[in-house]
C-alpha cells in the first residue's frame, strides 16, 4: 500500500475523522464561496473540524446509540468548533465572551 492508499484507508476506519474533514472543508467552500478566504482560518478550520469530529465520533461510540445519533452529535460538535475556534482567535470575540458570560 502507498502513503495515499493508507491514509484513505484510515480515513474510512474512522469515521470521526471524515466527518469532521467533511464539516471543515464545506466551512472552507463557503468562506471561498463569500470572498473570506484566508489560510490561517482555513487550516484552523480544517484541522480543528477533524480533530473535533474525531473525538465526538469516538465518545459517541462508547455509548448504545444508534449509528445515526452518532452522526449526528459528531457533525454537531464539529460544527461547533467553528465557533470556539473564532472566540479563541479573535480578540474582541473573546472580552466581549467574558463580559457578557463570565463577568456577573
Amino acid at each position: 500500500m502507498t502513503g495515499l492508499e493508507k491514509a484513505i484507508a484510515i480515513l474510512l476506519l474512522k469515521k470521526g475523522i471524515m466527518y469532521g474533514f467533511l464539516v471543515g472543508s464545506m466551512k472552507v467552500m463557503n468562506d471561498m464561496r463569500n470572498g473570506k478566504y484566508d489560510i490561517v482560518a482555513m487550516a484552523t478550520d480544517l484541522i480543528g473540524a477533524t480533530i473535533i469530529g474525531y473525538v465526538a465520533y469516538e465518545i459517541a461510540s462508547l455509548s448504545e446509540i444508534s449509528e445515526t445519533m452518532k452522526v449526528i452529535w459528531t457533525l454537531f460538535l464539529a460544527s461547533n468548533a467553528f465557533f470556539v475556534l473564532s472566540i479563541i482567535t479573535s480578540k474582541d470575540l473573546f472580552l466581549q465572551f467574558i463580559e457578557k458570560y463570565l463577568k456577573k
